[in-house]
């Protein structure tokens, strides 16, 4: 370092109370500092300010650079905005605002001697090269501190909810207080909400995606959210009502999934509840919701959009399934003779409305239904025979990963097209 860069580090030095109070003015200014901006932030920036000047003065007498330990104080304020949420990015751009500021007050004490200005510009260097370190230290705090925070609060909530589940998380009232603390607040109604991953044509998504995905879109900040990774599967809590409840934010979060990974999530909403006690009985419902959701229809509400009959077939487990017999499975495979069982159903056995979902000839339901009765030895005009062929097909639907056994929107020629195949496939395996 030259006699002129020492003349106008001290210059630098004597003066710097001016540039100082510029650069915490401009900072605090920072919308992001909002939610911390008291009467105590400006003196903070100030004091953090004349920190860094102060290490880059003595960094640049010694004329090397400075070392990552003399920063200490860094990495201990990054750690503390990491702690009060301030968005890294704010972090930067003030650094990048007290560089800036440096640089001005260097430059100005060089005033209009040239070669003061050439030993000023070699400073603006070494302020460069300074902050450079100095973002580096913060950006590996801030992390480290943000990993470590959220990895103890998934624990926390993972404790949390198996201690809901069981019953086994004692006082009561210590445990709302717990519960509060890490996202379900007393008095708000809120929903369980389960999700799964789901495979299709080898895309998959990853449940750390899902889980980041839920906790963005629930309106309640990641570090808010009650997101928790359990088993295979992602369990939430969400609003039940308002412009952020959870059909909204698992709308939301399935375009997201299909955009960027080509999958649908599917997901069971549970009942609501307001206080901690309901948790269980909302999570319980949400698992049952979660086994009648299908591709096309990722998501179910428990108990509304499930009906008696289906819950009583899915919850009759795999020896139920056993009982059906060979040639019944193996029409109920058939798509066409399916939907066309399924339709009549929902058409509440009418032939001529059957006809026009499927957009079909009349006589051609009927065709199909005899040859259900003929393959089957079940007759769906009967009602003894077609409540059995539906139990058949909802169990069927349980054990093929929730394939939809609900009438899906057929196209007209869909349906043309898969007509004759289909029923010469079935007779062919009936001879």
């Amino acid at each position: 370092m030259d006699s002129q860069e020492r003349a106008l580090l001290d210059r630098f030095e004597a003066e710097i109370g001016p540039c100082l109070e510029r650069a915490a003015e401009s900072i605090a200014e920072t919308p992001a500092y909002e939610p911390i901006r008291d009467a105590a932030l400006p003196d903070e920036l100030r004091s953090l300010g004349r920190q860094h000047a102060m290490a880059f003065i003595r960094s640049a007498r010694r004329n090397r650079a400075v070392e990552p330990g003399e920063l200490d104080f860094v990495r201990e304020r990054a750690a503390q905005r990491a702690r009060e949420m301030v968005p890294l990015a704010v972090i930067v751009h003030g650094h990048l605002v007290a560089q800036r500021t440096m640089i001005e007050a260097i430059t100005s004490a060089a005033r209009d001697d040239s070669s003061a200005q050439a030993a000023a510009l070699r400073l603006a260097v070494r302020i460069s090269d300074y902050i450079a370190v100095a973002i580096a230290v913060l950006v590996e705090s801030y992390i480290q501190t943000v990993e470590g925070e959220r990895a103890d609060r998934e624990t926390d909530r993972r404790n949390l909810l198996e201690e809901l589940l069981t019953g086994h998380g004692g006082n009561h009232a210590a445990l709302a207080r717990r519960a509060a603390g890490l996202g379900l607040e007393p008095g708000r109604t809120q929903v369980v909400v389960i999700a799964t991953v789901a495979d299709a044509g080898g895309a998959s998504l990853p449940r750390r995606w899902l889980a980041e995905a839920l906790a963005r879109c629930s309106g309640r900040g990641a570090s808010h959210a009650f997101v928790v990774i359990r088993a295979g599967d992602v369990v939430s809590v969400l609003d039940s009502t308002g412009h952020r409840q959870a059909r909204t934010v698992l709308d939301e979060v399935g375009r997201a999934a299909q955009a960027s990974h080509r999958v649908l999530p599917r997901a069971g909403i549970g009942t609501p509840f307001t206080d901690i006690a309901g948790f269980a009985a909302s999570f319980d419902e949400a698992r049952r919701a979660l086994r009648h959701t299908s591709p096309q229809r990722p998501i179910v509400c428990s108990p509304d959009d499930i009906t008696l009959f289906d819950d009583l077939a899915l919850s009759s487990g795999e020896a139920a399934g056993r009982l059906i017999p060979a040639r019944v499975r193996s029409v109920l495979q058939d798509e066409t003779l399916r939907v066309t069982l399924l339709a009549y159903v929902n058409a509440n056995l009418n032939v001529a409305a059957t006809a026009k979902v499927l957009i079909l000839h009349p006589n051609s339901v009927r065709h199909r239904l005899r040859r259900i009765a003929a393959l089957t030895g079940r007759d769906p005009r009967n009602v003894a025979d077609l409540f059995e062929l539906r139990a058949a097909a909802r169990l069927l639907d349980s054990e093929t990963t929730h394939t939809d056994f609900s009438i899906p929107p057929l196209r007209p020629h869909d349906a043309k097209r898969t007509t004759r195949s289909s029923v010469t496939s079935s007779a062919q395996q009936s001879d």
